[in-house]
Protein backbone atom coordinates (compact mmCIF):
# COMPACT_ATOMS: atom_id res chain seq x y z
CA UNK A 1 0.00 0.00 0.00
CA UNK A 2 1.61 3.41 -0.99
CA UNK A 3 1.71 6.82 1.02
CA UNK A 4 -0.99 8.35 -1.63
CA UNK A 5 -3.56 5.03 -0.96
CA UNK A 6 -3.22 5.41 2.98
CA UNK A 7 -3.10 9.19 3.00
CA UNK A 8 -6.92 8.53 0.99
CA UNK A 9 -7.99 6.07 3.89
CA UNK A 10 -6.99 8.44 6.83
CA UNK A 11 -9.07 11.18 4.68
CA UNK A 12 -11.67 8.81 4.47
CA UNK A 13 -11.40 8.24 8.30
CA UNK A 14 -12.22 11.81 8.95
CA UNK A 15 -10.20 12.35 11.73
CA UNK A 16 -10.69 16.20 12.24
CA UNK A 17 -14.03 15.04 13.16
CA UNK A 18 -12.49 12.71 15.87
CA UNK A 19 -12.46 16.10 18.24
CA UNK A 20 -16.81 15.67 18.37
CA UNK A 21 -15.29 12.42 20.85
CA UNK A 22 -13.53 14.53 23.30
CA UNK A 23 -16.99 14.16 24.89
CA UNK A 24 -16.25 10.96 26.07
CA UNK A 25 -13.84 12.49 28.57
CA UNK A 26 -16.52 14.52 30.00
CA UNK A 27 -17.54 12.15 32.78
CA UNK A 28 -13.85 11.55 33.86
CA UNK A 29 -13.19 14.80 34.11
CA UNK A 30 -16.55 16.44 35.86
CA UNK A 31 -16.60 13.52 38.38
CA UNK A 32 -12.94 14.45 39.96
CA UNK A 33 -11.63 11.02 38.61
CA UNK A 34 -9.33 12.59 35.36
CA UNK A 35 -6.06 12.22 38.37
CA UNK A 36 -6.97 8.17 38.39
CA UNK A 37 -5.02 6.18 36.26
CA UNK A 38 -7.19 3.15 35.32
CA UNK A 39 -10.02 4.97 34.97
CA UNK A 40 -8.21 7.52 32.82
CA UNK A 41 -6.80 4.74 30.38
CA UNK A 42 -10.09 3.41 29.89
CA UNK A 43 -11.61 6.77 29.05
CA UNK A 44 -8.59 6.99 26.48
CA UNK A 45 -9.43 3.42 24.91
CA UNK A 46 -13.26 4.63 25.06
CA UNK A 47 -12.02 7.50 23.20
CA UNK A 48 -10.20 5.75 20.21
CA UNK A 49 -13.27 3.46 19.95
CA UNK A 50 -15.36 6.06 19.60
CA UNK A 51 -13.26 7.59 16.59
CA UNK A 52 -12.90 4.54 15.22
CA UNK A 53 -16.97 4.07 15.27
CA UNK A 54 -17.57 7.43 14.27
CA UNK A 55 -15.16 6.57 11.02
CA UNK A 56 -17.23 3.65 10.72
CA UNK A 57 -20.34 5.92 10.07
CA UNK A 58 -18.39 8.85 8.01
CA UNK A 59 -17.22 5.67 5.45
CA UNK A 60 -20.97 4.40 5.47
CA UNK A 61 -22.31 7.47 4.78
CA UNK A 62 -19.93 8.41 1.96
CA UNK A 63 -20.80 4.88 0.12
CA UNK A 64 -24.39 5.72 0.07
CA UNK A 65 -24.24 9.17 -0.91
CA UNK A 66 -21.27 8.97 -3.03
CA UNK A 67 -23.36 10.24 -6.31
CA UNK A 68 -24.60 13.05 -4.01
CA UNK A 69 -21.48 13.68 -2.84
CA UNK A 70 -20.20 14.67 -6.19
CA UNK A 71 -22.53 17.28 -7.11
CA UNK A 72 -21.48 19.33 -3.78
CA UNK A 73 -18.63 21.65 -3.81
CA UNK A 74 -16.63 20.76 -1.22
CA UNK A 75 -17.87 17.15 -0.55
CA UNK A 76 -16.61 15.90 -4.10
CA UNK A 77 -12.98 16.13 -3.15
CA UNK A 78 -14.10 13.21 -0.61
CA UNK A 79 -12.05 10.13 -1.17
CA UNK A 80 -15.05 7.66 -2.36
CA UNK A 81 -16.78 10.70 -4.03
CA UNK A 82 -13.53 12.07 -5.85
CA UNK A 83 -12.46 8.15 -6.97
CA UNK A 84 -9.86 7.77 -5.01
CA UNK A 85 -11.23 5.01 -3.23
CA UNK A 86 -13.85 2.54 -4.66
CA UNK A 87 -17.22 1.61 -2.92
CA UNK A 88 -15.77 -2.08 -2.38
CA UNK A 89 -12.85 -0.75 -1.37
CA UNK A 90 -14.74 1.44 1.15
CA UNK A 91 -16.70 -1.58 2.38
CA UNK A 92 -14.27 -3.87 2.84
CA UNK A 93 -12.42 -1.19 4.97
CA UNK A 94 -15.57 -0.70 7.25
CA UNK A 95 -15.83 -4.27 8.57
CA UNK A 96 -12.38 -4.38 9.08
CA UNK A 97 -12.78 -0.91 11.25
CA UNK A 98 -16.47 -2.39 12.51
CA UNK A 99 -15.43 -5.56 14.04
CA UNK A 100 -11.95 -4.40 15.35
CA UNK A 101 -13.90 -1.68 17.31
CA UNK A 102 -16.85 -3.70 19.03
CA UNK A 103 -14.33 -6.70 19.56
CA UNK A 104 -12.08 -4.07 21.74
CA UNK A 105 -15.14 -2.27 23.37
CA UNK A 106 -16.52 -6.25 24.57
CA UNK A 107 -13.53 -5.73 25.96
CA UNK A 108 -14.04 -3.14 28.16
CA UNK A 109 -17.23 -3.31 29.42
CA UNK A 110 -20.63 -4.95 27.88
CA UNK A 111 -22.44 -1.27 28.83
CA UNK A 112 -20.22 0.80 26.61
CA UNK A 113 -20.43 -1.89 24.18
CA UNK A 114 -24.26 -1.52 24.35
CA UNK A 115 -24.07 2.47 24.06
CA UNK A 116 -21.85 2.31 20.97
CA UNK A 117 -24.00 0.11 19.32
CA UNK A 118 -27.07 2.35 19.77
CA UNK A 119 -24.55 5.35 18.66
CA UNK A 120 -23.99 2.67 15.52
CA UNK A 121 -27.13 1.95 14.82
CA UNK A 122 -29.08 5.35 15.40
CA UNK A 123 -26.13 6.62 12.23
CA UNK A 124 -27.00 3.95 10.27
CA UNK A 125 -30.95 4.56 10.50
CA UNK A 126 -29.76 8.48 10.29
CA UNK A 127 -27.90 7.55 7.11
CA UNK A 128 -31.38 5.43 5.27
CA UNK A 129 -33.83 7.20 7.11
CA UNK A 130 -34.18 9.86 10.17
CA UNK A 131 -31.68 12.65 8.06
CA UNK A 132 -35.02 13.08 5.72
CA UNK A 133 -36.81 13.76 8.56
CA UNK A 134 -37.54 17.05 9.71
CA UNK A 135 -36.97 18.21 12.93
CA UNK A 136 -35.59 14.56 14.15
CA UNK A 137 -32.54 14.56 12.17
CA UNK A 138 -31.55 17.47 14.02
CA UNK A 139 -32.03 15.60 17.42
CA UNK A 140 -30.33 12.58 15.74
CA UNK A 141 -27.05 14.84 15.29
CA UNK A 142 -27.92 15.83 18.96
CA UNK A 143 -28.38 12.28 20.43
CA UNK A 144 -24.90 11.22 18.90
CA UNK A 145 -22.93 13.60 21.13
CA UNK A 146 -25.14 12.89 23.87
CA UNK A 147 -24.13 8.57 23.68
CA UNK A 148 -20.92 9.89 23.27
CA UNK A 149 -21.18 11.82 26.45
CA UNK A 150 -22.84 8.82 28.31
CA UNK A 151 -19.84 6.53 27.22
CA UNK A 152 -17.61 7.94 29.46
CA UNK A 153 -20.12 7.84 32.57
CA UNK A 154 -20.75 3.85 31.81
CA UNK A 155 -16.75 3.08 31.43
CA UNK A 156 -15.90 4.78 34.74
CA UNK A 157 -18.92 3.44 36.10
CA UNK A 158 -20.16 6.70 37.70
CA UNK A 159 -24.23 7.65 38.22
CA UNK A 160 -25.19 9.37 35.12
CA UNK A 161 -25.56 13.14 35.95
CA UNK A 162 -28.53 14.48 34.27
CA UNK A 163 -27.06 18.11 34.07
CA UNK A 164 -24.64 16.37 31.74
CA UNK A 165 -27.56 14.98 30.26
CA UNK A 166 -29.52 18.00 29.83
CA UNK A 167 -26.32 20.79 28.93
CA UNK A 168 -24.67 17.96 26.57
CA UNK A 169 -28.08 17.83 24.98
CA UNK A 170 -29.07 21.88 24.39
CA UNK A 171 -25.75 22.16 23.14
CA UNK A 172 -25.64 19.67 20.21
CA UNK A 173 -29.12 20.83 19.74
CA UNK A 174 -27.31 24.46 19.21
CA UNK A 175 -24.56 23.05 17.20
CA UNK A 176 -27.16 20.90 15.39
CA UNK A 177 -29.74 24.11 14.49
CA UNK A 178 -26.86 26.32 13.27
CA UNK A 179 -25.46 23.54 10.87
CA UNK A 180 -28.49 22.99 9.03
CA UNK A 181 -28.77 27.21 9.01
CA UNK A 182 -25.35 27.19 7.41
CA UNK A 183 -26.67 24.49 4.72
CA UNK A 184 -29.63 26.31 4.30
CA UNK A 185 -27.17 29.91 3.45
CA UNK A 186 -25.10 27.89 1.14
CA UNK A 187 -27.86 26.06 -0.91
CA UNK A 188 -29.69 29.93 -0.93
CA UNK A 189 -26.38 31.13 -2.37
CA UNK A 190 -26.10 28.72 -5.22
CA UNK A 191 -23.11 27.32 -3.88
CA UNK A 192 -24.59 23.32 -3.76
CA UNK A 193 -27.82 21.65 -4.06
CA UNK A 194 -28.05 20.30 -0.52
CA UNK A 195 -29.87 17.70 1.27
CA UNK A 196 -33.52 17.17 0.51
CA UNK A 197 -34.56 18.02 3.93
CA UNK A 198 -33.84 21.22 3.78
CA UNK A 199 -36.74 22.19 1.42
CA UNK A 200 -38.70 22.06 5.10
CA UNK A 201 -36.52 24.38 6.83
CA UNK A 202 -36.57 28.30 6.83
CA UNK A 203 -34.01 31.02 8.06
CA UNK A 204 -36.58 31.92 10.19
CA UNK A 205 -37.91 28.72 11.44
CA UNK A 206 -34.14 28.19 12.55
CA UNK A 207 -33.68 31.23 13.89
CA UNK A 208 -36.38 31.21 16.48
CA UNK A 209 -35.28 27.23 17.25
CA UNK A 210 -31.67 28.96 17.45
CA UNK A 211 -33.38 31.61 19.83
CA UNK A 212 -34.82 29.05 22.19
CA UNK A 213 -31.91 26.77 22.45
CA UNK A 214 -29.75 29.04 23.15
CA UNK A 215 -31.63 30.32 25.76
CA UNK A 216 -32.57 26.85 27.43
CA UNK A 217 -28.83 25.97 27.07
CA UNK A 218 -27.31 29.09 28.81
CA UNK A 219 -30.04 28.68 31.42
CA UNK A 220 -29.34 25.16 32.25
CA UNK A 221 -25.55 25.48 32.77
CA UNK A 222 -26.46 28.20 35.22
CA UNK A 223 -28.30 26.30 37.16
CA UNK A 224 -25.70 23.46 36.96
CA UNK A 225 -22.93 26.10 38.68
CA UNK A 226 -25.83 26.98 40.86
CA UNK A 227 -25.76 23.07 41.91
CA UNK A 228 -22.62 22.00 41.74
CA UNK A 229 -20.57 21.23 45.13
CA UNK A 230 -18.43 24.68 44.50
CA UNK A 231 -21.40 26.83 43.01
CA UNK A 232 -19.43 29.93 43.73
CA UNK A 233 -16.29 29.02 41.96
CA UNK A 234 -18.26 27.28 39.00
CA UNK A 235 -20.40 30.49 38.68
CA UNK A 236 -16.95 32.06 37.06
CA UNK A 237 -17.12 29.28 34.18
CA UNK A 238 -20.21 30.69 33.07
CA UNK A 239 -19.25 34.25 30.84
CA UNK A 240 -16.99 31.62 28.85
CA UNK A 241 -20.33 29.48 28.09
CA UNK A 242 -22.06 32.55 26.93
CA UNK A 243 -18.95 34.17 24.96
CA UNK A 244 -18.37 30.61 23.22
CA UNK A 245 -22.33 29.93 22.25
CA UNK A 246 -22.40 33.71 20.94
CA UNK A 247 -18.97 33.54 18.93
CA UNK A 248 -20.48 30.39 17.72
CA UNK A 249 -23.34 32.66 16.53
CA UNK A 250 -21.19 35.08 15.22
CA UNK A 251 -19.14 32.36 13.13
CA UNK A 252 -22.55 31.09 11.82
CA UNK A 253 -22.85 34.59 10.28
CA UNK A 254 -19.69 35.54 9.24
CA UNK A 255 -17.38 32.71 8.78
CA UNK A 256 -18.17 29.49 6.40
CA UNK A 257 -17.46 27.16 9.11
CA UNK A 258 -19.99 25.69 11.16
CA UNK A 259 -21.28 23.79 8.42
CA UNK A 260 -18.60 21.44 9.42
CA UNK A 261 -18.81 22.27 13.60
CA UNK A 262 -15.00 20.82 14.15
CA UNK A 263 -13.64 23.18 12.01
CA UNK A 264 -15.25 26.06 13.68
CA UNK A 265 -13.59 24.82 16.49
CA UNK A 266 -10.21 24.09 15.30
CA UNK A 267 -9.72 27.24 13.16
CA UNK A 268 -11.31 30.02 15.46
CA UNK A 269 -8.88 31.29 17.94
CA UNK A 270 -11.06 33.06 19.96
CA UNK A 271 -13.29 30.11 20.22
CA UNK A 272 -10.50 28.12 20.38
CA UNK A 273 -8.86 30.30 23.16
CA UNK A 274 -12.08 30.40 25.22
CA UNK A 275 -12.86 26.66 25.32
CA UNK A 276 -9.16 26.07 26.49
CA UNK A 277 -9.73 28.72 29.19
CA UNK A 278 -13.18 27.27 30.14
CA UNK A 279 -11.34 23.62 30.85
CA UNK A 280 -8.35 25.49 32.65
CA UNK A 281 -10.86 27.14 34.92
CA UNK A 282 -12.60 24.42 35.50
CA UNK A 283 -9.63 21.94 35.87
CA UNK A 284 -8.57 24.34 38.79
CA UNK A 285 -11.69 24.45 40.42
CA UNK A 286 -12.44 21.04 40.45
CA UNK A 287 -9.08 19.62 41.37
CA UNK A 288 -7.60 22.69 43.18
CA UNK A 289 -10.07 24.13 45.20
Amino acid sequence: MNNVTIVNYLKLMRPKQWIKNGLVFAALIFSGKLLDTEMLKLTVQGFIIFCFLSSSVYIFNDAIDKEKDKQHLKKCKRPIASGAISVPQAMVFLIILVILTFSWSIFLSIEFTCVAFIYFALNICYTFKLKHVTILDIMCIAAGFVLRALSGTVLIETGISPWLVVCTSLLALFVAIHKRKSELEAVEGGLTNGRKVLENYSKEMLRDMSSAIDSATIMAYCLYTFNSDQPVAMMCTIPFVIYGLFRYQYISHKKDLVETPELALLQDKPLLIDVFLWVVTCGIILYML
